[in-house]
């Protein structure tokens, strides 16, 4: 049984009225005898003793003859009872204080769970419903330099020379992506570091704002060019958005071993590790 604070202040409301009605009482009796000289009331009571000894209070008879002394008391025992209900109430109290933090804990835990759950299943729908775009180099040509073109307007063996690649977009995904950005750069050298890094200085940026629908494939309408007609690196990235506005970035990188002769295929290879390869 739990006590609320208004019965607290009810129990604490009869103490008072208790102790109340208990000293109304004892001055009741001390105003109804009236006052007699000091000599007479000893020789009263002297006389009173004598014939009657039961009429002083002795022992518990107080407790039963004398109304301030029943009312005191009882005003003891209620004391005793609001202490003991108010230890009992204290117990209930930081009982219910405990129960009460660990259901505050537990729906907290609760909540955090839930919101977790709303993220993945969030993350779940974006990641099976998002575009997934896919660069690769699908030719790399070697060709005269068509710009400028030589003053007899004919090409002859000996003239200046250039690869010429292109990339291919394939979106694998269920939607369609838009692309946002195609960076290409050539490189001499024989190895690549683990890590991609790009000199933007050296390659070239095409800034687009185009869509891909889902299982299309289609060549970047650009292409990336370089005079030296040497072995060496063809690397880039792919920017895109896909539904939902969010951006992602397909890379590619191949190694190139161009033809000589003019119109020829060169030879392609996939070059470096799966970071400057990688799809996100």
């Amino acid at each position: 049984m739990r006590f609320q604070v208004p019965e607290l202040f009810l129990g604490c409301f009869l103490t008072v009225a208790v102790f109340a009605m208990g000293t109304l009482f004892a001055r009741q009796e001390q105003t109804a005898s009236p006052a007699q000289p000091q000599s007479r009331q000893e020789t009263t009571a002297e006389s009173s003793k004598t014939q009657n000894p039961d009429t002083e209070l002795t022992g518990s008879m107080w407790l039963t003859k004398d109304a301030a002394g029943f009312f005191t008391f009882a005003l003891v025992i209620v004391g005793i009872g609001q202490a003991v209900l108010f230890f009992v109430q204290l117990r209930y109290m930081r009982t219910g204080m405990d129960d009460a933090t660990m259901a505050a804990r537990a729906a907290q835990t609760s909540a955090e769970t839930a919101k977790e759950q709303v993220e993945l299943t969030k993350l779940g729908v974006f990641a099976l419903n998002r575009a997934y775009l896919d660069a690769t180099v699908s030719e790399a040509k070697t060709q005269f330099i068509a710009d400028p073109r030589p003053p007899s307007g004919y090409f002859r063996p000996g003239d200046p020379m250039e690869i010429c690649a292109k990339i291919t977009l394939k979106n694998s995904g269920k939607t369609r992506g838009v692309i946002v950005q195609a960076y290409g750069e050539f490189r001499t050298g024989t190895w690549l570091p683990p890590v991609p890094n790009y000199d933007t200085a050296k390659g070239r940026t095409y800034v687009a704002d185009f869509s891909i629908s889902d299982a299309e494939a289609l060549p970047f309408p650009w292409n990336f060019k370089t005079s030296e007609v040497v072995e060496q690196f063809f690397f880039g990235s792919v920017l895109y958005k896909d539904i939902f506005g969010r951006g992602h970035v397909s890379r590619f990188c191949m190694r190139i071993l161009p033809s000589h002769e003019n119109g020829g295929d060169a030879r392609m290879q996939l070059a470096g590790n799966d970071a400057w390869r990688e799809c996100d």
